[in-house]
């Protein structure tokens, strides 16, 4: 990816994140909050993004995992969900621990 398209794309991320931790509305505490999943080919810059989805998470205190399958291509369901269940039962700032 271009340098150009890839501060836009980061930019699109952000603005995402942003949306998601600023809801105003009463009741939108409550709805769920999605799974970003990003696909595309080898150097679009994927990796990139997530990375500073993670940033942007941590710094405001927000429970989340994340997994790289390309680092780790023979990873099996079960360690993944293992690994998602320990990285998402880290005590957070402001949501303590979750519980499964």
């Amino acid at each position: 990816m271009d340098e150009g398209g890839g501060r836009a794309g980061l930019a699109a991320i952000e603005d995402l994140i942003t949306s998601l931790l600023n809801r105003s509305s009463p009741n939108a505490t409550n709805l769920p909050l999605p799974i970003l999943s990003l696909v595309g080919p080898h150097g679009s810059d994927k990796s990139h993004l997530l990375r500073a989805a993670d940033r942007a998470l941590a710094d405001k205190g927000i429970p989340h995992a994340r997994l790289d399958f390309e680092a780790n291509p023979d990873v099996t369901p079960r360690q993944v969900l293992a690994y998602l269940a320990f990285e998402l039962n880290r005590r957070s700032r402001g949501y303590g621990r979750i519980v499964f």
